[in-house]
């Protein structure tokens, strides 16, 4: 009797025939083997899907990766809504397209969570590229630490079907690109653990949809979320090292911008 998968790996994809390649080899290629995958396509207008084709293995009667066409491109937060949905793992961690993971990744996070039954979720460090330059990892004030995406986060499916009764989804469709930051400040309250390594790559790719979006347009939409979930705390720490705007002040009605 084949073992049901105890992961499921959720990526959205739209036109990443660049990089997606890469991203399905890193998974691939994990040390740990008893996983799912769901890639969750929008409709593309390069060679996304000729790519996810080379990755796949045909003559397996059950294959592991799984493609969800999308009818219509929407955003990451739908997409990743859409692959948890599908998602039949005990564990759930979410991959974008144009990131990867090093071997060992899943085999360490889930060896954490196994050891210590009581955490909800963890997670690691990222290495961030930009172009050839490589950005180190900076933490944040007090205990709580800049992880580098949801990239390096692994939760229990129990956590996120919490999440989603709670609040009523797991990302926020709403959001363009904060989406997964807006998870990450939800489930802070809830017992995790940051493993002290690096195992997966962001790539901060010059190409994507959040790069192209003004920097002044992040920042506030970013503020504004940070605002939304009443994290006070990291406001300092997100404008400072932004350096993009300067909050005159902050009130319970929202931000007045200076200059």
């Amino acid at each position: 009797m084949t073992e049901p998968p105890l992961v499921s790996i959720i990526i959205p994809a739209y036109n990443s025939g660049k990089y997606i390649h890469e991203c399905l080899q890193s998974v691939v290629n994990q040390t740990y083997t008893n996983w799912e995958c769901f890639i969750v396509l929008a409709p593309s207008t390069d060679n996304t899907l000729d790519e996810i084709w080379k990755c796949l293995d045909i003559t397996n009667p059950k294959p592991k990766i799984h493609i969800i066409k999308e009818t219509k491109k929407s955003n990451c937060a739908k997409a990743r809504n859409i692959g948890y949905d599908n998602s039949n793992g005990e564990y759930v961690t979410f991959l974008d397209a144009d990131d990867w993971w090093e071997p060992k990744n899943l085999e360490t996070m889930i060896s954490m969570m196994k050891k210590h039954t009581w955490l909800e979720w963890c997670a690691h460090y990222q290495v961030i590229h930009k172009g050839d330059e490589i950005f180190t990892i900076t933490e944040l004030p007090g205990t709580v630490k800049e992880i580098g995406g949801i990239g390096g986060c692994l939760y229990k499916k129990s956590l996120l079907d919490k999440i989603k009764n709670e609040y009523g989804y797991v990302f926020d469709e709403s959001l363009n690109h904060t989406d997964d930051g807006d998870l990450t400040l939800r489930v802070r309250k809830y017992p995790a653990y940051l493993i002290p390594v690096f195992l997966s790559h962001y790539r901060w790719n010059t190409e994507g949809l959040t790069a192209t979006t003004d920097n002044i347009e992040q920042s506030w939409g970013i503020v504004k979320m940070l605002i939304k979930r009443g994290a006070w705390d990291l406001l300092p720490y997100h404008l400072k090292n932004l350096g993009v705007c300067v909050v005159e002040e902050i009130t319970g009605l929202g931000l007045v911008r200076k200059g």
